[in-house]
Order: structure tokens, then C-alpha cells, then sequence
């Protein structure tokens, strides 16, 4: 609910929340994740594994695939948030807005989402209000089922190996003496679920009733500074139901498709990094690796750190044991979060003024 809140504040304000950005805030996950990789490095490097490890012409192509998956990734994004727009916005600028939208992601605690950012991003860009908050609720919508709809399909494949590495290995024998961590994503698929549920109930059942509870809820006295912003967030709810009974069913195919396909090529971008030294797990592994991904964005999600620094690089030692040699995780790991997450923080530095000067310039002209 924190994330839908996020929309009403934003509509209200003017003030942009790209200018709160300093350079220290972009180098502090920088910095915490480098301090998680040095202590793993420090107390889990393998010297001798690591110069055993064939770092070969295997490894660049490897490597420039998962570079190759990261572009395609982005390419999905901009594709999804054209469609939902009806195409009001050209490659250009859903280039720019999903690079700033990721940016902002980077440098923001998961916790507090991007919705504050992509409203600003599409007002900017001479969205509508109403629109812009049909297509932040139907992306959250959408993402969030991506998670909610995949991880039971992947505990009645692979059933409890697909929570830990611990069952995978037989260190332990049930779920129910796996770590707390285990525990932790369980907690936060429930407030996943829960969040896509009342977005589901809001946009396709009814908004009205979703207003009324929102209001009810915040009439409560510890709850009741949010009650302005939860009446404004059901007014919006509203408006966005209203735009999307207007859609054909391209609209969806295009959405789903694409939000898929996003997700699905950022896994998969772990595959190729343990293919890359020379490890070559089987099918119904490759399947698995891209599976305990799902829990690791969970935990990310929950993570109070920007950019989830620390809790990622953390997540892949503790999800990602029984693949990754002994000594050679916390490289690996590293590996990781340079080619997925680093990048965004470098492409969303030089977007911003490229950015910053064409829409600013517009609204100057216009004035």
C-alpha cells in the first residue's frame, strides 16, 4: 500500500523527485555493496579455486550474452510502457524514462518504490493525469503477478529445493528447518500477494468499494495522517478503471508479454554468468537457478538499503551455494550486480540532463 500512497503524493507535488538526488546518495549503495563484496571476498575467496577457474574465450561470450539479455531487458520495458501509453511516447523517450525510472530504482530503497519518479517522469512527458496513473497501477499490477503467479508454479515443479540450497544438498531434510531467510520471503510474498490482490480488486472489480475501504482504514486514529493521500489514491483507482475498460485485449498481450519477458531475461543472466567459468549445470538446474531468483527479488524488495546493496550481493551467496564452487561466490556475486545493477546508476548520470534539458526546454518554449 506504501507504493500505491507513493502515486497520490507525487500527483500533488511539483517539485521533482529527481533533483533530490546528490552524489552521495548515488555512491552510497555503491558503497555498501562493495563493502558486502569485500567481506565476502576477504572471508570466502578460494585463491586457489579462483586460479583453477578457466577465465577463457568461454567467459567473454558468456559474459557479453548476459550484457546482450540486460539490453533486451530494457528494450522490454520501453516496448511495455509505449503500448500501455497507446504509443503516445517514441523510442527516444521511453528510452529516457525507463533509464531514469531505473536510475531512480538504483539509488531509492525497493521499499519505497519508483512510483513517485515514473508519475513525475510522465508528467513531464505531457501525460495526463488520469493516464499516468492507469499505467503505474497497471505495471505494479503486473509485476507483481509476474512474482505471485510464478513462485507456486515453481514449488509444484521443483517442490522445496526451489527454497534452499540446504534441502538441494540434504544438510537439511524439511522446510520447516530451513533458515530465517527462507522465512523472510515467505513474509514478503504474502505482502506482495496482498498488494496485487487490492490493485486487482481496485482496477477490475470495483473502485468505489476499494475508496470506501481505503477511507474506512485510514479513518483509524494511527492512521489517519494517510487519510487525505488513501481518498486522492481511491480517486485515482477510479479513473484508472475507467481507462482501462476502454482497451482491447492488444493492451494486455502486450503488457503481459513484455513484463515476461523482462523479468525472465534478467534471470536468466545468472545462468550465463556460471556457464561463463566453465560450470555447466544440467536443464533441470538451469531451471532452478533462474527459479530461486524469484526469492531473491522478494528479499530485495523488502531490503531497507538502495538498490537492495547488501541484501543482493548477500541473497545470491545464501540462494546460489549449490552452484557457485567453494571461494568463488563473492566474485561471482560481484560479477552479478556489475553487469545488472551498476550500469543503471552510469546510464541514468548521463541520461538525467539529456533528459532535464529536452523536456524543460519544452515546457519553456511552451510557456
Amino acid at each position: 500500500m506504501q507504493q500505491q500512497a507513493d502515486i497520490s503524493s507525487s500527483q500533488q507535488s511539483n517539485d521533482n523527485p529527481l533533483a533530490n538526488l546528490s552524489t552521495g546518495k548515488i555512491m552510497l549503495p555503491i558503497l555498501i555493496g562493495l563493502l558486502v563484496v569485500a567481506y565476502m571476498l576477504y572471508t570466502g575467496v578460494d585463491m586457489d579455486v579462483l586460479r583453477q577457474t578457466k577465465w577463457g574465450w568461454r567467459t567473454a561470450v558468456f559474459l557479453v550474452l548476459a550484457l546482450i539479455l540486460m539490453a533486451f531487458r530494457h528494450f522490454a520495458y520501453m516496448f511495455r510502457i509505449k503500448k500501455l501509453l497507446n504509443d503516445k511516447l517514441n523510442w527516444r523517450q521511453s528510452f529516457e524514462v525507463i533509464s531514469l525510472l531505473e536510475f531512480g530504482s538504483a539509488v531509492t530503497p525497493s521499499t519505497v518504490g519508483g512510483t513517485a519518479v515514473i508519475f513525475f517522469l510522465m508528467t513531464k512527458e505531457k501525460i495526463k493525469t488520469g493516464k499516468a496513473a492507469t499505467v503505474v497501477l497497471t505495471t505494479m499490477f503486473l509485476d507483481g503477478m509476474y512474482f505471485v503467479a510464478c513462485v507456486p508454479i515453481m514449488w509444484l515443479l521443483i517442490g522445496n529445493e526451489f527454497f534452499s540450497p540446504e534441502l538441494a544438498t540434504g544438510a537439511i531434510q524439511s522446510l520447516s528447518e530451513a533458515s530465517y531467510i527462507v522465512y523472510t520471503f515467505f513474509v514478503g510474498y504474502f505482502v506482495m500477494t496482498l498488494n496485487c490482490a487490492a490493485i486487482a480488486y481496485g482496477l477490475f472489480v470495483s473502485p468505489t468499494s476499494f475508496k470506501w475501504l481505503l477511507e474506512k482504514i485510514t479513518a483509524l486514529p494511527i492512521l489517519n495522517r494517510w487519510r487525505e493521500g488513501a481518498s486522492r489514491l481511491g480517486d485515482e483507482m477510479i479513473m484508472a478503471s475507467e481507462g482501462l475498460k476502454k482497451e482491447k485485449l492488444s493492451y494486455w498481450t502486450n503488457g503481459i508479454s513484455s513484463t515476461f519477458l523482462a523479468w525472465t531475461l534478467r534471470f536468466l543472466v545468472v545462468n550465463c554468468i556460471l556457464v561463463s567459468i566453465s560450470l555447466n549445470p544440467g536443464w533441470f538446474d538451469h531451471f532452478l537457478i533462474w527459479g530461486r531468483q524469484l526469492i531473491m527479488y522478494v528479499l530485495m524488495v523488502l531490503a531497507p538499503t538502495p538498490g537492495g546493496s547488501g541484501v543482493a550481493e548477500g541473497s545470491f551467496a545464501a540462494f546460489l551455494s549449490d552452484f557457485v564452487p567453494d571461494g568463488l561466490t563473492a566474485v561471482l556475486a560481484l560479477i552479478w550486480r556489475i553487469i545488472t545493477y551498476y550500469p543503471y546508476l552510469a546510464l541514468g548520470v548521463i541520461v538525467l540532463p539529456i533528459w532535464i534539458k529536452r523536456v524543460f526546454s519544452k515546457d519553456t518554449a511552451t510557456n
